[in-house]
């Protein structure tokens, strides 16, 4: 029986003393109503051979006998733990049939493909048309051979290029099935042309390449130029290789290092085709986006660079800035501009993830960079897209932002930091206050206890994680130690205050004005209303109030387990997650995000050895929780070139930036204050004893610190 008429088995027994139509089924599973019917008829079959009548109730539709209810939940029982079910949605369909296009594994007619899908014709015939409508978009005609079949009328070069912008293209928490059969079992994209081994080597050997130029590419240029690596090294396996001519004019200056590196990577690949695929590659590194200004001997047309100059000046005279002042917009420009010259000549859509937020919230910014673009890129011949205006109103949002938060003076702006403890969480938002205010010095970092009798003669501002109840001599603004864009927005709307009198100057010389040429019937009324209108308003939005959980609550309602057996951080983080899996508490999208951070900056979320707090940005769909995991024996990770052994896991699952910052300053005080709450939370025998050990500690530090600002145990 199907895995689709598994599901149907279990959506009939949702509801098992009711009944579901045909056509509700289709609508569910997107599929025919002659798909599911040929799916009714073999899980009739099925059910009547464990002694289960499955009948159709006239003018109400398909149900389970009455009288067989009790066998068909103990049948669902039994498939649960057998591990069957799953089936191919309308989307995944589309993806198996866009990739054995792409792979030259598709089967040559409509009736193969049905059959491999096992759906019925119709509903193949409709998928089919979804992927070539895909190709058509990426400029790839599908073609019919009557020898070959269905195949894709593209080039090498053209099949790895679509290869790629086919992977990018699935979500972050793709399951995504290749090709399925009744024979084969089903694969991911990633197993099937991603393999581990080719990912590991294609990562290291360009991270060596670019090592040796002193380049450095954004992760998302470094992402694209590794998959299409691995694709090469799978395609050159199967005996493809890409010809010469692919790509003309474009150089990096990376050739030879190119070439002495790929038969290492390729050992398949032959001799006399070495020089056609290092072109090719030393192209797409010239088209990927970096962070810094390097390939200085590379052959890129002269007028790159005198777009990057014609944009910063025109743009410069329609904002009223000087934008050439900014030395990291002016090289950022450069870069981009010799990129995406090099990404034209290469036929690669640029992608900017943000670009719907940008135009939203940059309206007036993108429309004068997308007229200035337009004008400057005309006599080359190039046509801006959506994407690439949106990274250059991104450069140039950025360069406005610095120009705004330079001093009004020339020391810089002194910060007092204040946490629970003075330790963690303050030196946390001490380092993201240095990279985000370049001209801001913070000369102390003060506990919640000390900060009352701090002598603030050489302080202008204080940032505090807690609140604090008496009044200090200078400004305090509360912060999340994460430094949220709330909290940049209420610094910058601090460190760069809008004049008082303006409103009522501004009031006045209007007047003045209409005075001159209009009969005023009430000149104190009008006057109000004017002040009204031009009251400035706050360039801030401070953040609604949000509920949150103390740390003993998050593990009262979350998972605690003790002394388990892990062999790894992976494994430990694993065996915290599952129960939050199961039961819907944590999304698989954010558990992937945090073993992506682990595996792409060593991030383990050591709060203090032995104890770490694995966490990605928080998820709105994740319900607040936390599962603590200690383990029998110590796992090691790797930092710094030290290892680090770790014995307590305290997995966060939260759901807003403010919870999750909550969260992390309760657990940095309570490490930084009492260090020997890691070691009895490890020697804790039960959950129940774990989570005592917790709430006494919470205490110990509620009772020296009566002021903090926390939910009471």
């Amino acid at each position: 029986m199907s895995p689709r008429a598994w599901n149907i088995f279990r959506m009939l027994m949702k509801d098992p003393f009711g009944a579901t139509t045909v056509r509700q089924l289709a609508l569910a599973l997107d599929v025919s109503e002659r798909t599911i019917r040929y799916d009714l008829n073999a899980l009739s079959g099925f059910l009547g051979a464990h002694g289960i009548v499955l009948q159709r109730v006239p003018h109400k539709g398909i149900s389970i006998s009455p009288d067989d209810v009790a066998a068909a939940l103990d049948l669902i029982q039994d498939e649960q733990k057998s591990g069957c079910g799953g089936y191919l949605s309308a989307e995944e369909r589309e993806r198996a049939i866009a990739w054995a296009l792409l792979d030259g594994t598709c089967p040559k007619s409509l009736a193969g493909m049905a059959e491999s899908l096992e759906v019925s014709r119709s509903t193949a015939k409709r998928d089919f048309d979804h992927a070539a409508a895909w190709f058509s978009r990426h400029g790839i005609p599908v073609c019919y051979d009557a020898r070959v079949g269905w195949h894709l009328e593209a080039d090498e070069y053209a099949r790895r290029k679509t290869m790629v912008d086919f992977i990018q293209s699935l979500p972050d928490n793709s399951a995504d099935i290749i090709w399925s059969s009744k024979d084969a079992k089903a694969r991911l994209p990633f197993q099937a042309i991603l393999e581990p081994s080719d990912l590991e080597a294609a990562s290291a050997s360009l991270a060596a390449l670019c090592a040796l130029h002193g380049e450095r590419l954004t992760d998302e240029s470094f992402q694209m130029l590794v998959y299409y690596l691995c694709i090469a090294m799978s395609r050159t396996r199967a005996g493809n290789s890409v010809g010469y001519g692919a790509v003309k004019g474009l150089a990096s200056g990376w050739l030879g290092d190119i070439c002495d590196m790929l038969p290492n990577l390729m050992p398949d690949l032959p001799p006399s085709h070495v020089d056609a695929e290092a072109t090719v590659l030393d192209a797409l590194i010239m088209a990927a986006s970096r962070q810094s200004l390097s390939l200085a001997d590379s052959d890129m047309p002269g007028w790159a660079s005198k777009i990057a100059d014609d944009f910063l000046e025109s743009i410069s005279k329609a904002l009223g800035f000087d934008l050439f002042s900014d030395k990291d917009l002016v090289q950022a420009m450069t870069i981009h501009a010799k990129a995406m010259v090099a990404r034209a000549k290469l036929g690669i859509a640029a992608r900017n993830p943000m670009l719907d937020q940008i135009k939203t919230q940059f309206t007036g910014l993108y429309q004068e960079c997308a007229s200035t673009l337009s004008v400057v890129l005309g006599p080359h011949g190039l046509t801006p897209s959506d994407d690439e205006v949106g990274y250059f109103a991104t450069y140039v949002g950025a360069a406005l932002e610095r120009l705004k938060k330079q001093p009004a003076v020339s020391r810089k702006t002194r910060v007092a930091v204040v946490c629970g403890a003075g330790i963690g969480t303050a030196s946390f938002l001490s380092r993201a206050l240095a990279n985000e205010y370049p001209h801001m010095e913070v000369v102390a970092l003060l506990s919640a206890r000390d900060c009352q009798s701090y002598d603030y003669a050489g302080v202008d501002l204080v940032l505090s994680t807690v609140s604090i109840p008496f009044v200090l001599p200078r400004p305090v603004l509360r912060v999340s130690p994460m430094l949220t864009r709330s909290d940049i927005r209420l610094i910058d709307a601090f460190l760069n205050p809008v004049s008082a009198t303006c409103t009522e100057s501004s009031a006045a010389k209007i007047l003045e004005i209409v005075e001159k040429t209009c009969d005023i019937r009430d000149r104190t009324a009008l006057e109000q209303e004017l002040k009204e209108l031009l009251e400035p308003k706050p360039s801030y939005i401070l953040p609604k109030p949000e509920g949150f959980m103390t740390l003993a609550q998050l593990m009262e309602r979350g998972e605690i387990q003790t002394a388990v057996s892990a062999k790894s951080w992976e494994d430990a983080v694993w065996i915290a997650a599952r129960p939050l899996l199961d039961d819907g508490r944590m999304t698989e999208r954010y558990i992937q995000q945090v073993f992506d951070m682990a595996k792409r900056y060593g991030q383990y979320g050591v709060i203090l050895a032995p104890l770490c707090a694995p966490h990605a940005e928080p998820d709105i769909s994740n319900k607040a929780s936390i599962s603590v995991v200690t383990t029998s024996n110590d796992v090691v990770v790797s930092m710094g070139g030290d290892e680090v052994r770790l014995n307590v896991i305290m997995l966060l699952c939260l759901q807003t930036p403010v919870a999750h910052a909550v969260a992390l300053d309760e657990l940095f005080s309570l490490v930084d204050e009492y260090p020997g709450f890691i070691g009895d939370l490890h020697d804790a025998h039960t959950p129940a004893e774990a989570l005592g050990v917790t709430k006494r500690y919470l205490k110990h530090m509620l009772r020296q610190l009566p002021a903090r600002s926390m939910t009471a145990i």
